[in-house]
């Protein structure tokens, strides 16, 4: 059966796609480009494959000329591949076939996964998307061709609307667990932050993913220099209490090569220590409460749940181009 392992090369922008055939005991190498985006057709059409039982064409530019693996449909319980070769990369007519033979679709599977598994352990997101240039890891598809792996009597019923958020932070994930309901799938990468305005600093993190949702918070004290440093300035709000302050919540996933941002904004003043919520929640009281968001978060103070509203509602407040490179310094 075949056997698959993407591996990324010490050149930048250039992986290989190394398909394995024991029985004829028979190795094709393609050397795939970053003009396309190779791992994520794999985890994608993988997915296709599994879901639906239809033909795929996982295609790698090779340059010149383009290499696909071809799935076809599964009959009388037999998977049956083909590597095909086209000169033309516009028409994909006439092609040569470099290799054929069968494949268990779970294994091919798991075998993608493998890789993707290895390629994180080995890199991490911000990493891989210095050495394949201009597409950061593919997270949404190779989390949903783990669950449809792990789920197979799920597949007709597979859901195309899991949320996946980048949040460490226990407390932030109860709280999206709660707004967004359903299936929410929580990731762990530190990145490290742009020393930037909200708006730089946003961008530049949901550009380290496809279709994840990153956050990042502020507060705002006129004249004073915290808003997205205030994780770093904890110890100083005491100073400034009574001062009028904004909460502000950023969410932000990119999405070919934009990046959607929903914003969140509560008004209040800062205050005295008062209970033993996270971050700067002991410190702020919203406008129209008596008490800290420590205290007493409800929905419709929390700038968080109401930038999360919007991307329910699907009422993005702007969309700007991807920023996957920063050249300032970092927090």
């Amino acid at each position: 059966m075949l056997q698959l392992k993407y591996t990324l090369d010490n050149v930048c922008g250039w992986a290989t796609l190394m398909l394995t055939n024991p029985k004829n005991q028979s190795s094709t190498p393609i050397s795939a480009s970053y003009l396309r985006d190779t791992l994520f057709e794999l985890c994608h059409k993988m997915t296709e494959y599994l879901k639906d039982n239809k033909q795929q064409r996982i295609i790698s530019e090779c340059e010149p000329g383009v290499i696909a693996l071809e799935l076809l449909p599964i009959k009388n319980n037999t998977a049956k591949y083909r590597v095909l070769l086209f000169e033309d990369e516009i028409e994909l007519n006439n092609p040569e076939t470099l290799d054929e033979g069968l494949f268990s679709p779970i294994g091919l599977a798991n075998d993608i996964i493998i890789s993707c598994s290895d390629i994180l352990n080995e890199l991490g997101v911000d990493n891989y998307m210095n050495k394949w240039l201009e597409h950061p890891f593919p997270m949404e598809s190779y989390l949903k061709l783990k669950q449809v792996v792990d789920n197979p009597d799920n597949r007709e019923k597979w859901r195309d609307h899991m949320t996946i958020i980048n949040t460490g932070n226990k407390n932030k994930q109860a709280e999206f667990q709660r707004f967004f309901k359903g299936d929410t799938v929580f990731l762990n990468y530190d990145i490290e932050e742009p020393k930037g305005n909200e708006i730089e600093i946003i961008r530049y993190k949901a550009s380290r993913f496809k279709n994840v949702i990153v956050d990042d918070t502020s507060l705002y004290i006129k004249g004073k220099e915290l808003g997205p440093l205030i994780k770093w300035n904890l110890t100083k709000l005491e100073q400034y209490v009574g001062e009028t302050a904004v909460f502000s919540c950023l969410l932000a996933k990119h999405h070919d090569k934009k990046v959607f941002i929903s914003k969140g904004e509560v008004s209040g003043r800062i205050c005295k220590k008062q209970g033993d919520g996270f971050g700067f929640t002991p410190y702020f009281i919203p406008d129209g409460s008596q008490k800290s968001l420590a205290q007493d978060k409800p929905d419709h103070l929390n700038a968080r749940y109401l930038a999360s509203k919007k991307i329910l509602d699907n009422k993005w407040d702007m969309i700007v181009d991807r920023l996957y490179e920063w050249s300032g310094e970092f927090q």
